[in-house]
Order: C-alpha cells, then sequence, then structure tokens
C-alpha cells in the first residue's frame, strides 16, 4: 500500500509505550499491509497518511499539528495517561495539553477508563480506544515451560520510579510469607530509576531493565505483584504489566484497578485480585502450588492470544490511521 504514517514519539524503543504503541504497531502494520512509517528525526516533503503524536504536546508538535491538519493527512494524539492532572510537569516541559487535543482529529486511548476520563475532560473530541497489546511472535515473549518447587520463591516486579512506591501495600504480605516460605522480590525498572524503597523483612534484587534481556529475567520469576491504589489517575491506567506476565507464563497478584477487572472478567483461573491489605497474603499464598501455577500460565497465555495480542487489535490500528 502506498501509505506513509509519521509517528513522534515520547521515547526510543527502549520506553515501554512507545514501543507497545508505536514502533511495534507500525512494524507490524509494514508486515502485514505494506505501510512505511517514519520516525524522528524526519523531513515531511508531503502531507503523510497520518501523523500520530505519543503523549508529545510541546510548542513545534502543536504547530506541526495544526499544520498537518489543515492537510489530507489524518492527526492523532494516542494519550495513555491524563497527563491535563500534572499542572506542574506540564508547565516545566512547555507541553500544551489542551492545545494539542484541539489541534488533532482523534485521541487514541488504551482504555474504557482513559476514554470515559478524555470525553469528560473533552467533550466534542473524538476518542478512539485501541487496546494494549503484545507482538506474541517475539521470541523473548515466549511463554515460562514450568513451573516447580524451588527453595526460594521469587515474586517478580517490572515498572518505572512512579509505580515503585506503591510496593509498600505488598510489602507486609510478603514480609509475613517470606517467614513460611523464603523469598526474594525481583525490581526490574531502568537503570536510572533504581530508587528502590526501603522493604524490610525479605530480600530485594534490582535487575536493570535491558531490551535484550527483561523478559527472561520476569519469566525466571514464580510469581509477580502489581500493586497500584485505585485513584482518579489509576482508574485510566493499561493492564499491559499483567499482560506481560501473564503472556510470559507468571502469575500475578493485582490491585483492582478498572482495566485489570475488565482482562480478568470470565478467567476466573488466572484471577488473583488483592483489594484489601488482608487479601494480599492469601493471593500470594493460593499461589505457592507449582500445580497451580502451572495452570495459570496456560490459561494466561491463552487469553492474552485471544484477546490482546498485536494481531487481534492491528486492524483497529489499521483502521484509524489509514481508513
Amino acid at each position: 500500500m502506498n501509505a506513509t504514517l509519521v509517528w513522534v514519539t515520547n521515547g526510543d524503543r527502549t520506553n515501554p509505550a512507545a514501543r507497545l504503541r508505536g514502533f511495534e504497531v507500525a512494524d507490524a502494520l509494514k508486515r502485514t499491509h505494506g505501510v512505511d512509517s517514519l520516525f524522528a528525526p524526519f523531513v515531511l516533503k508531503a502531507p503523510p497518511a497520518a501523523l500520530v503524536f505519543q503523549k508529545v504536546c510541546d510548542e513545534r508538535a502543536v504547530l506541526l499539528a495544526r499544520q498537518m491538519k489543515a492537510t489530507p493527512c489524518r492527526v492523532l494524539y494516542d494519550l495513555c495517561d491524563p497527563i491535563w492532572m500534572q499542572v506542574d510537569e506540564n508547565r516545566q516541559r512547555g507541553w500544551r495539553v489542551d492545545e494539542m487535543i484541539a489541534a488533532v482529529h482523534h485521541v487514541i486511548v488504551p482504555t474504557s477508563g482513559m476514554a470515559d476520563a478524555v470525553r469528560r475532560r473533552y467533550p466534542t473530541v473524538s476518542v478512539v480506544r485501541i487496546p494494549d497489546a503484545l507482538d506474541l511472535r517475539q521470541p523473548e515473549l515466549r511463554p515460562r515451560s514450568v513451573h516447580a518447587n524451588a527453595g526460594v520463591l521469587r515474586v517478580g516486579w517490572i515498572g518505572t520510579a512512579l509505580n515503585m512506591e506503591h510496593l509498600s501495600m505488598a510489602a507486609p504480605a510478603l514480609q509475613a510469607l517470606h517467614q513460611e516460605q523464603p523469598l526474594v522480590l525481583r525490581l526490574i525498572t531502568a537503570p536510572h530509576q533504581g530508587m528502590i524503597p526501603a522493604l524490610p523483612g525479605f530480600p530485594v534484587e534490582f535487575i536493570p531493565w535491558e531490551p535484550g534481556a527483561w523478559a527472561e529475567r520476569l519469566r525466571e520469576c514464580d510469581i509477580a505483584a502489581i500493586p497500584m491504589p485505585v485513584t482518579e489517575w489509576t482508574r485510566t491506567k493499561s493492564p499491559n504489566r499483567l499482560q506481560l506476565c501473564l503472556a510470559l507464563g507468571v502469575p500475578a497478584v493485582v490491585s483492582p484497578l478498572p482495566a485489570y477487572l475488565e482482562l480478568l472478567s470470565g478467567h476466573d483461573a488466572v484471577a488473583f485480585v488483592a483489594a484489601t491489605p488482608d487479601e494480599w497474603p492469601v493471593q500470594l499464598r493460593r499461589l505457592l502450588d507449582p500445580g497451580v501455577r502451572n495452570a495459570v500460565a496456560l490459561e494466561g497465555r491463552r487469553v492474552i492470544q485471544a484477546h490482546y495480542s498485536l494481531e487481534q487489535t492491528l486492524g483497529l490500528w489499521f483502521k484509524a490511521l489509514v481508513g
């Protein structure tokens, strides 16, 4: 197909959102539909079929969006967080969220919660929901083959400094569990985000996030913990961390964020939700049995393949970007 897309991403392939909702989508559109994509730095000699901004909304981005909107180019803004709430941060980095949303044709969001938040803030905006999805063709996303008893239970966590503080929600349960079953908490995060919180009572290992190794380090874990408070901000969050765990065959205990509950709805076999502090030790203990973990690993991978693989969502991207 003679169509070219231009992407302005918030980071390179090492940025999770840029990879999931930019580079990997572009790779798949090229592979399956022959659609070419350009990433920064780029020079536009003619309007592309579509121009996609991912979070970025500085003065130059807003100006480019306005210019391209006056042409046949489709101008879209991919927004995974309600960043209009970050008033001080936006001022410091010169981001103009309201102006960008007014300058585009459509806002793309990953969750129902985010769609609702955008519509409440911007009632007249056109919102397109495209869930986060994984390219399961990638060898690094192969699932764990088998769970077995081990002397030490490895509990995995993956994220950024922004949500690392939420680990304190699960800390008491991990402390108690460690008295019964020796464990180690593995934190996988970017090297510059090694702000490891004080988590007394059990060992913690810090694994720097690296493009070619992070999936293997997570797959080595027996279970995962994804604690996060339910707030106005997190109600919009994507379940991509849970998607990663299930795709890799690692059962996860999670907080009851709307997108997590939506993913787990109808899939009780993989649902381990801790809504209160008392529920964290209960849910963690359910996963001490390797037989349970093996069953969860098989079903979890099936759920991701059926509903959250890039193959399943690529048609939505094609329709939004190319038509």
